[in-house]
């Protein structure tokens, strides 16, 4: 158990951030199944696949800022040509808290996927229920895993404090 514990949930370790996100989007999935009703297994995948795809932000953020991460940047290139996905994860476990900028990962995004959640449960537009509950689930956690990992939410606020050009 402690090795389970060790691979898959402790700080810095192989897989961590990915298997809680995966633990919190099958909760998550279960609660709006049961609540709303509509438990199908395209709505499951749709769910999952929303709850996995704004990490590709990170991927995003490298890709475009290649002078600001470059070692980062050269290690998960060198990982994803080895087709070594395991030591794509851990590198990306352990280096994930120091990507900023992020096109999603910000209040601005958090605060969009927040209202058109609303809009989604009030127009009853089930499909739209499921990707932004899967997009705020997935972002609250990282918020509160923020707050816990690093003490703060910094990373969240770039677009505000480059609008305040601070």
């Amino acid at each position: 158990m402690p090795n389970i514990y060790n691979k898959y949930f402790a700080k810095d370790k192989a897989l961590r951030h990915y298997t809680q996100h995966l633990l919190l989007a099958l909760f998550g999935f279960v609660l709006l199944s049961l609540y709303f009703g509509m438990f199908s297994f395209s709505y499951l995948i749709l769910f999952l696949l929303f709850s996995f795809i704004i990490d590709l932000d990170n991927v995003l953020i490298l890709l475009f800022s290649k002078n600001r991460y470059s070692e980062f940047r050269r290690d998960i290139l060198s990982a994803i040509k080895r087709k070594d996905f395991k030591l794509l994860a851990e590198i990306s476990t352990k280096n994930h808290k120091i990507l900023n900028n992020l096109i999603l990962h910000n209040v601005v995004g958090y605060f969009i996927v927040t209202v058109t959640l609303a809009f989604a449960l009030l127009g009853d537009y089930n499909i739209l229920i499921v990707i932004f509950s899967a997009l705020f689930i997935h972002m609250t956690f990282d918020i509160l895993d923020d707050t816990k990992q690093l003490g703060n939410i910094k990373n969240w606020l770039w677009p505000l404090n480059k609008l305040l050009k601070k």
